[in-house]
């Protein structure tokens, strides 16, 4: 065969295949806005987060963000803030701009802005510098937490309080437990009981089901008496989490690091009389918004 023309062969080839390798290794940028329903006026500090590349930005005063380099595909989002029903879809990103516009619900009533002057310490902080200032559990301060501002609580939560890790249920959903004990649905024959008395049923709560833990939602589910709190060797010991004095139960990660302005941390006696609840046997951890 002549020889320019095997040559000019290659060279079509090598051209024909340059448009499939390009794709393969394109990027897309992906442009955010987040406002809310129904008044259309802008979020801002929302979470937007792409769980699958571990990708995390907030939006700005005008409700808008920005995450460059987003391989094509379908890729999951999730858009949060405190105060506003989450949204969570999966999204195809094609081309070099994806963009987006998430409409966030209020989840509870916005109360009117009251000016305090007098105190120095805001009125949710009261009991938490109160307990602080006695020394009878763990505490992480406002300057404590913006220093990790960017990391998920549970991570930092498993650093900064001994005896704690996190425990991914079978959905996939994380969940901070105790590694100093641990409860169960039912005790493992022969099995040693550490926490309070009592069967749980196991908890139909979303991401928990199967027996992983306990918690205040699973006391009801399924008919039948239950009491939470039985801890046993064979279960991960699924610690109570409060935000803002509301019983999250066997939180799912909802809480962000940069939300907080303070954390505390008890187990045992040292846990205040009021979360000494059937299920807190694992420990009790108490969070404070900055948004409250």
């Amino acid at each position: 065969m002549n020889r320019s023309l095997i040559v000019g062969m290659a060279l079509v080839a090598s051209v024909a295949a340059l448009p499939q390798a390009y794709g393969q290794n394109r990027h897309s940028t992906f442009v955010v806005s987040v406002a809310e329903t129904p008044s259309g006026a802008p979020i801002g500090g929302a979470e937007v987060f792409l769980p699958e590349l571990r990708r995390v930005v907030r939006t700005d005063s005008l409700g808008q963000a920005l995450v460059a380099g987003v391989p094509l595909g379908a890729h999951r989002v999730r858009v949060r803030r405190l105060g506003f029903v989450a949204s969570d879809v999966t999204l195809r990103f094609e081309g070099d701009t994806t963009g987006a516009v998430f409409r966030l619900e209020r989840s509870a009533t916005q109360l009117a802005s009251v000016n305090v002057t007098a105190d120095e310490v805001p009125l949710q902080l009261k009991d938490f510098e109160s307990r602080r200032k006695q020394a009878i559990g763990r505490f992480l301060t406002e300057t404590d937490l913006s220093r990790d501002a960017n990391r998920d609580f549970a991570d930092v939560a498993t650093v900064r309080f001994p005896g704690l890790a996190v425990k991914t249920d079978e959905f996939g959903k994380p969940h901070i437990a105790s590694v100093r004990a641990n409860c169960g649905a039912a005790p493992p024959s022969g099995g040693t009981s550490r926490g309070n008395a009592g069967i749980v049923q196991p908890s139909k709560r979303g991401g928990a089901g199967g027996g992983f833990g306990s918690g205040p939602a699973a006391a009801n589910e399924g008919g039948g008496a239950t009491a939470e709190g039985s801890c046993y060797s064979t279960k991960p010991c699924l610690v109570q989490v409060y935000l803002d004095d509301i019983n999250l139960g066997e939180a799912d990660g909802l809480v962000r690091t940069w939300d907080l302005a303070g954390a505390e941390y008890y187990t045992g006696a040292s846990m205040p009389a009021r979360y000494r609840t059937s299920g807190s046997a694992c420990g009790v951890l108490l969070l404070w918004s900055k948004w409250r």
